[in-house]
C-alpha cells in the first residue's frame, strides 16, 4: 500500500544555471562580486605569461644599463679626476668584455700611448694599430667601429685583435673639436658580436671619456700657463728686459740703447 503525504505541499523549484559571460573573466572563471564586467575585454590565457615575464627581463636590463651609465658618469665626470680603470672595471663584467685600454694621443699627428687597461697588458696591443683605426674614424666622422666574428673577419685592420685571441672588438675615437684626444678598445673572447643596446652603452661612454679627456687637457695647459707666470714673476728684478723678448726685437733694442750712445 502506497503512502500518502497529508502535509502541506511542497514547492517545486528548479535549479537555475549560471550563464557565462563572454569577456568578463581573465581565466573562464565566474566574475567574483567585486570584479566590474566588462564583455569587451579580451580572454587572457597562460600563453600571455611568458610574454610579461620577457617586458619584465627587458626593463631590468634597461634599468641595469641606465645603472651602469651613472655610474660610470661620476666616475669620469664628477670628480677632481677621471677614474677611467674603476668606470672599466664595471662595464667589463656588465658587457661581457675581456679587455679594455684608454690610448690618449700625444702629439697633433695622430700618434697615441697607452693611458689605463683593464684585462689587458700595457705592450700586448699595439698602440700604432689603433692611431690607425682611430685616423680613419676620425676622417669619417663617426665615432666606433666594430670588428664581429674576428675569426672570419676580412678586414686587415682586423689581425691584430684576432692575434690577441678575441673574437669581437670595438675601437672608440675620443674626437672634440676636430681634434682626436685618444682611443678605446674594448674587446671580448667569448662572443662574436655586440647587442644594439650594448654598443649604445658603449658609444654613450665614449662621449663621457672624451669629455673626461678635454677637461683633463684643459686642466693641464691651465696648469703649464700658471707654472709659467710664475717663472716670469720670480725672475730678478735686476735681469735685463732682453732676456724675456725674442732675439731679433732683444738685438735691435740693444743696439739702439747702446752705452755708447747714453
Amino acid at each position: 500500500m502506497v503512502g500518502t503525504w497529508n502535509g502541506p505541499a511542497m514547492p517545486f523549484r528548479m535549479k537555475r544555471k549560471t550563464p557565462e559571460i563572454v569577456g568578463a573573466t581573465t581565466e573562464g572563471r565566474a566574475p567574483a562580486a567585486h570584479e566590474p564586467l566588462d564583455a569587451t575585454a579580451p580572454m587572457r590565457s597562460a600563453d600571455d605569461r611568458p610574454e610579461r615575464g620577457a617586458t619584465v627581463q627587458v626593463e631590468t636590463r634597461l634599468q641595469a644599463q641606465l645603472d651602469l651609465l651613472r655610474d660610470c658618469a661620476e666616475l669620469l665626470l664628477c670628480g677632481e679626476s677621471a677614474h677611467a680603470e674603476r668606470a672599466f672595471a664595471k662595464l667589463a663584467p656588465a658587457l661581457e668584455l675581456d679587455a679594455i685600454a684608454a690610448f690618449v694621443a700625444t702629439n697633433g699627428e695622430g700618434a697615441l700611448v697607452l693611458d689605463t687597461s683593464v684585462g689587458l697588458s700595457g705592450s700586448a696591443l699595439s698602440s700604432t694599430s689603433v692611431a690607425v683605426v682611430a685616423a680613419d674614424l676620425q676622417r669619417a666622422e663617426r665615432r666606433t667601429h666594430v670588428f664581429e666574428s674576428l675569426a672570419r673577419n676580412s678586414d686587415s685592420r682586423a689581425a691584430v685583435f684576432r692575434e690577441l685571441g678575441f673574437a669581437s672588438a670595438v675601437v672608440g675615437a675620443l674626437v672634440v673639436g676636430g681634434r682626436l684626444l685618444g682611443a678605446v678598445v674594448l674587446a671580448a673572447r667569448s662572443k662574436e658580436r655586440f647587442s644594439a643596446a650594448e654598443l649604445t652603452v658603449i658609444d654613450t661612454l665614449l662621449c663621457y671619456l672624451a669629455a673626461a679627456y678635454e677637461r683633463r687637457e684643459l686642466t693641464r695647459d691651465r696648469h703649464d700657463s700658471e707654472h709659467r707666470k710664475r717663472e716670469f714673476l720670480t725672475v730678478s728684478p735686476t735681469a735685463p728686459i732682453t732676456s724675456f723678448m725674442p732675439a731679433k726685437i732683444a738685438t735691435s733694442l740693444s743696439r739702439k740703447v747702446s752705452p755708447s750712445k747714453i
